[in-house]
């Protein structure tokens, strides 16, 4: 399927002058093929893609972030950021948020125990 023109176009003309996030009600099954076409054809301008699971009765996983409105409403509600970047702790844990560096080979936290920091993250 390919994307309608008009909105292609827009965003060749405007889409430089705007960050752009997607939030979509998809079934879970389809949120990796919907991820795939958003990023394969807005991907110049797209950098996240976030989807609220249209639940359907064979679904088995933890659900909140029932809809759109509840999960926009979290995004300005980090309770934890983890990444593998000193960098990126760092910056994000200056605007308040508390972080954790996980644990890879190229970090200043490569010899704690994996099973060590995801305890971290519920204590």
């Amino acid at each position: 399927m390919k994307p309608r023109e008009e909105v292609l176009e827009w965003f060749k003309t405007h889409g430089h002058k705007f960050r752009h996030a997607v939030l979509t009600a998809t079934p879970r099954f389809y949120a990796p093929h919907s991820a795939q076409w958003v990023i394969s054809h807005f991907g110049h301008w797209i950098r996240t893609y976030h989807f609220v699971p249209s639940k359907r009765s064979t679904d088995s996983f933890p659900y909140y972030d029932n809809n759109k409105a509840s999960f926009i409403h979290h995004l300005n509600n980090i309770d934890l950021f983890i990444d593998d970047s000193e960098q990126n702790v760092k910056d994000v844990n200056k605007s308040g948020v508390d972080t954790l560096l996980f644990p890879q080979p190229w970090n200043s936290n490569s010899k704690e125990k994996i099973q060590d920091f995801l305890q971290k993250i519920i204590e």
